[in-house]
């Protein structure tokens, strides 16, 4: 800052991005030359001068704007999400720093290798549709400007079965405080002309104390027309009534079975609901026959 006239003085003051003007306090707000010290909080900030001398009054300067340019930094970090195989879900971060650029990166096994997914872009969210067969994947982020790069921390995403994209059958299902395999899932016809869905269900408790399959589990199936049917209040032996009580780490094993509506059995899906915790149910699909 240069001025003309005799006995001059000096007063700087700053204003951040989004703030009010401050006088630089103490001797260095009053020299003829500021010295900041580079830092992020002065990026976007402004800067001007008033100054005085002897019967010419006072004058400000115009404004200049300071730009630092300092390695990002994470003020918002991507959340681990719980998503229904096929919905939209978006992942969002935010660094902070000057020109800021992103890239998502993703990890199918356990973060041990990582893709790129997008090119470096000023938009740091990102859309995603997750199948089931994605559940597990692991996403990152990494910020880089002119001073450096920065990574995220991980999100994993977590993806529910739906009709639509259900566990293939003889797939181990964890849920609450169970796991449950449905096998050998058949489709036949009874003396009666009813159809039949059947299947043979192991079940293992893996919460705490002792539990009964009958009143924590709901197996059922759900026809091609989406109506959901049971055992149609018809009992045989070993069915999931008669299962025994079982401690944590023990499993049960019995015969599942629901009547469909005629037309509606082949391409179906066995619906699991997991009613052990108190706060929620957890509801899982698995495949049922595709054939007689």
């Amino acid at each position: 800052m240069k001025a003309k006239g005799s006995g001059l003085t000096y007063q700087w003051s700053v204003k951040a991005r989004a703030g009010l003007w401050k006088r630089v306090s103490g001797k260095a707000g009053k020299k003829k030359t500021l010295v900041l010290k580079a830092k992020g909080a002065y990026d976007g900030a402004s800067v001007r001068v008033v100054v005085g001398g002897k019967g010419t009054g006072k004058k400000t300067s115009r404004t200049a704007r300071l730009t630092v340019i300092s390695r990002p930094t994470f003020e918002l970090q991507p959340a681990s999400p719980l998503v229904d195989a096929g919905s939209a879900l978006t992942l969002k971060a935010r660094a902070s720093g000057n020109a800021v650029k992103y890239r998502w990166e993703r990890s199918s096994n356990n973060g041990a290798s990582w893709q790129a997914v997008t090119s470096y872009r000023s938009s740091p969210d990102l859309k995603l549709t997750p199948k089931l067969k994605e559940s597990g994947n692991r996403y990152r982020v990494t910020a880089k400007n002119a001073a450096g790069i920065r990574t995220s921390r991980a999100a994993i995403i977590v993806v529910n079965s739906t009709r639509n994209d259900a566990y293939a059958e003889g797939s181990t299902v964890v849920m609450n405080n169970w796991t449950v395999l449905i096998d050998r899932a058949v489709y036949d016809l009874t003396d009666s002309g009813d159809q039949l869905v059947f299947g043979m269900t192991k079940a293992c408790y893996r919460g705490p104390g002792k539990a009964l399959a009958w009143s924590d589990l709901a197996i059922e199936y759900v026809g091609t027309n989406g109506v959901v049917y049971d055992n149609g209040d018809v009992f045989i032996d070993g069915d999931i009534w008669d299962a025994p009580e079982v401690y944590t780490g023990g499993c049960v094993a019995f015969p599942s079975f629901a009547f469909p509506a005629h037309g509606t059995a082949l391409g179906g899906v066995w619906r699991i609901k997991d009613r052990s915790d108190w706060n929620v149910d957890s509801v899982a699909f698995v495949e049922g026959p595709t054939k007689s």
